[in-house]
């Protein structure tokens, strides 16, 4: 693929490398389908662990000013309710240790299965295929994705706890007024969209990169390993190869630099948008609280309920389909593939998959 058609791809194209996310999660789930299930019942307590909190939080206020008025009222009492909020609290700190644990379990075997594809593939390749440069390239980026897949993984899994909260938290919202979750929604696509956007040019730049960062690696190894030291020092090549790599440094530095500037630029413009959005709602809530409609109780789990889904919906932007670590693991997705299906079919690939899951 030329630089071109690295920058210049389309919202269609962009959307299309998610394709890969399906077999990306059957190699996941092959591997180790207990570990698999582990996580996701681990998250989901999580989530609703995390909601429940906040609702007894604002249960904590609602007995305080019961109290303070001595209105009568029914159910748990202010200690009661306390005490509920320390087990959850107890109970989350366990769940998040487990979670951990088995990510990083997974985490260990997945990398082993993918880096053993990528070996086996390597070694069924003919010779010539290795005297390819584009065919070299797509397996120097195969062979990062055999370490970084698993952040891929990790993302989609925590997008589901995120889901989770976010559809618990929202539902809360939307019962008072479903138009503030709708204009939140609405005040994030601006950001959703910037975020795409600076995404997919930090693609194309490591895309672009590639040979370069190989270049660059091989200058470190001359002027850094035994075995060739020796003839860099006769011939006085040291200077000239730190120069290079100086040169070729500076260059990548000058556009990475250039793009992560305008990218923070426009994000803090865009990031507006949603903070504006939270406090209309929560000026909208409070005048419901002033005028009795609602407890105080119940303005403390909106007002909260709100603010969390504004930042899963930001940080999910950020995570999912419109980040810039998220879109480069699904567009590197392409690379892995691409280097596992040079010169072999398909057929060969789904047996090596279930050949090595059983490791």
């Amino acid at each position: 693929m030329s630089t071109e058609d690295a920058t210049q791809r389309t919202w269609k194209e962009r959307f299309a490398a998610l394709r890969n996310i399906p077999e990306l999660l059957k190699l996941v789930w092959k591997t180790s389908p207990l570990l698999v299930l582990t996580s996701l019942v681990l998250r989901m307590f999580l989530a609703g662990c995390t909601v429940a909190q906040v609702y007894m939080a604002a249960l904590v206020f609602t007995r305080i000013v019961q109290s303070m008025t001595h209105t009568p009222y029914r159910g748990l009492t202010i200690w009661q309710i306390v005490s509920l909020e320390v087990a959850l609290v107890v109970a989350n700190e366990f769940a998040t240790r487990a979670v951990t644990l088995t990510d990083n379990l997974l985490g260990d075997r997945f990398t082993n299965v993918t880096s053993l594809m990528l070996m086996r593939h390597s070694l069924a390749l003919d010779l010539a295929f290795f005297e390819d440069p584009g065919f070299n390239d797509k397996l120097e980026r195969a062979r990062r994705q055999t370490a970084s897949r698993l952040a891929m993984v990790v993302v989609l899994a925590t997008m589901f706890q995120y889901c989770v909260m976010l559809a618990l938290f929202s539902s809360s919202v939307a019962i008072v007024s479903p138009w503030l979750l709708l204009l939140l929604v609405l005040a994030l696509g601006p950001l959703f969209a910037g975020e795409s956007h600076f995404a997919m040019l930090s693609y194309s730049l490591l895309f672009r990169w590639t040979p370069g960062r190989r270049h660059l690696d091989y200058l470190r190894f001359l002027t850094t390993s035994n075995s060739s030291i020796k003839e860099i020092k006769i011939f006085g090549l040291g200077e000239h190869l730190v120069q290079q790599s100086r040169e070729l440094f500076d260059r990548y530095y000058k556009e990475n630099k250039s793009l992560a500037v305008k990218r923070a630029v426009v994000g803090a413009g865009l990031g507006l948008a949603p903070g504006a959005a939270y406090y209309g709602a929560y000026i909208y809530i409070l005048i419901q609280t002033l005028n009795h409609q609602i407890t105080i109780g119940q303005f403390a789990f909106l007002a909260q309920s709100f603010m969390r889904c504004r930042t899963l919906v930001l940080t999910y932007s950020r995570l999912g389909l419109g980040s810039l670590p998220a879109l480069v693991h699904y567009l590197h997705l392409d690379q892995f593939d691409a280097a596992l299906n040079f010169g072999m079919s398909l057929f060969v690939i789904r047996a090596m998959t279930r050949q090595y899951c059983e490791i």
